[in-house]
């Protein structure tokens, strides 16, 4: 029981982390890609979107 609890707290931090990782990238991945901070927004928004439907 106890490593199953422990697979499931590791599995929602990294599903955190990664959630996390994205906000910082946003000036260079703008750059790098050439978007604008709208298409940016969407980006982002097309990350958590599903996070909000679930």
């Amino acid at each position: 029981m106890r490593l199953l609890l422990l697979l499931v707290s590791l599995g929602w931090v990294f599903n955190y982390a990664h959630r996390m990782a994205i906000p910082p990238l946003i000036p260079m991945i703008t750059a790098e890609l050439g978007i604008s901070n709208a298409e940016a927004g969407l980006l982002m928004t097309s990350l958590l979107l599903p996070y909000a439907l679930v």
